[in-house]
């Protein structure tokens, strides 16, 4: 009888403890699926060596002796929705930032989030790519200048693009900012610079600052034109070029062509 009555405890025991091993493999099945959704959205918000460097808990602000700063902005954004319905909203703002995304991803350059309604880029920062830093956001912007001619509004299809944009050359500090959501954040008086080339630029043109001008005659492979110099209030003045495209006759070492063969349509 005893020896019955252990048999049916041990067997209940080895029962309750596969229910329990089969809930732990579970959870921990759950736990990885967790994870996995937590560090795809770190690297939607970060860069990815910041996402591991964030999983080694050693970040922290970080200068950068130069970088390439880029501001681009729709010129008469505000028109251009203002009679539209939610969706053909939803649908413009899916197909035109869709489409950044997939640009952005052909050149060693980090979208940095911002609270308007304009688009910054940054290259040579958090990952060091020497100076061609300001020859990859050339290429972007070149890029960018292309595609709005052939992009497509869906509401308005006769309508074109318009963007303004600039880029500065300079130091910057990037740092990881907030803990719920991080984002990366770059901090400096370049991006304060580079705005200004954009606000005081033209539409369907990429005015830059004399530094980065400076940097291109230096990797070659980009022709510009002088527009003039600019009061920029405190900052003094300062000269500044149109980005005009490629020059064949002056190659750098990483050509032009090689950013034209990453080269994406807005509406691929």
């Amino acid at each position: 009888l005893v020896t019955l009555i252990f048999y049916f405890f041990v067997k209940n025991a080895l029962s309750v403890i596969r229910v329990f091993a089969k809930e732990v493999v579970e959870k921990m099945r759950e736990l990885d699926q967790e994870k996995m959704k937590t560090e795809t959205a770190l690297h939607d918000f970060l860069p990815t060596s910041i996402v591991r460097d964030l999983k080694k808990k050693k970040v922290s602000a970080e200068m950068y002796e130069c970088v390439t700063i880029f501001y681009g902005d729709i010129i008469g954004f505000n028109e251009l929705t203002s009679d539209c319905t939610p969706t053909e909203l939803i649908d413009f703002m899916n197909l035109f930032y869709g489409n950044l995304d997939a640009r952005f991803s052909k050149f060693q350059v980090y979208n940095v989030l911002t609270m308007t309604d304009d688009f910054m880029l940054v290259s040579g920062m958090p990952n060091n790519i020497g100076d061609k830093h300001v020859s990859e956001i050339a290429g972007i912007a070149l890029d960018l200048l292309a595609g709005s001619v052939v992009f497509q509004i869906p509401h308005r299809p006769n309508s074109r693009l318009n963007i303004r944009m600039g880029f500065h050359s300079g130091p910057a500090c990037g740092v990881v900012a907030g803990t719920k959501i991080p984002n990366y954040c770059v901090m400096s008086d370049t991006a304060t610079v580079a705005r200004e080339m954009e606000k005081m630029g033209e539409g369907m043109r990429i005015h830059i600052s004399s530094t980065s001008k400076n940097l291109l005659d230096k990797v070659g492979g980009f022709r510009c034109d002088y527009r003039g110099t600019l009061d920029l209030g405190i900052r003094g003045q300062m000269e500044t070029y149109w980005l005009i495209g490629p020059d064949s006759t002056n190659p750098p070492d990483i050509t032009f062509h090689e950013c034209q063969d990453r080269n994406l349509s807005l509406n691929d």
